[in-house]
This record gives C-alpha cells, sequence and structure tokens, in this order.
C-alpha cells in the first residue's frame, strides 16, 4: 500500500507538468485534453487515503503530501 501510495504522490506531483512538456519537448502544443485538475486532485485524496493504511515510516509524508496537493488542486485556476 505504501509503495501506491508514494506511486500516486508521485503522479499528483508530476501531473501539472505535462502540459509544459507537451509544449516544450515534443512541440505539440499543450498536448492531450485531460482535466489535469481533476487527475491531481484524484491522485492527492487517494495519496491521503492510502497514507492513513500505509507503513509507519511514510505515513505522515504521504497524508501531508497528499492533503496539500489535494488542496493545490482546489485552487489553481480552472483553465489548466
Amino acid at each position: 500500500m505504501s509503495l501506491v501510495g508514494c506511486v500516486a504522490l508521485s503522479l499528483a506531483f508530476a501531473l501539472p507538468l505535462i502540459p509544459f512538456l507537451f509544449s516544450i519537448v515534443l512541440h505539440m502544443g499543450f498536448g492531450p485534453r485531460w482535466d489535469y485538475k481533476l487527475l491531481m486532485l484524484g491522485f492527492g485524496g487517494a495519496a491521503l487515503v492510502i497514507g492513513v493504511v500505509a507503513a509507519k515510516g511514510v505515513r505522515f509524508p504521504l497524508v501531508a503530501g497528499g492533503l496539500l496537493l489535494a488542496l493545490g488542486g482546489l485552487i489553481l485556476p480552472v483553465g489548466m
């Protein structure tokens, strides 16, 4: 469970950078039309929930990171 939580937290951290990767590195505009804000909220929430049952050593970073990313997803502009 801890590994799944860490992967979810890593994906939530990386999601805001995906449109810039497509535009800068691949020269393809702003990439696929995914709802990055909703995906970030989902992965952050998953890390938060999984952090409750994770191993003791990674419990606090998963819960804190999931909470901060879920809150960060809420304050991002809608047009992201």
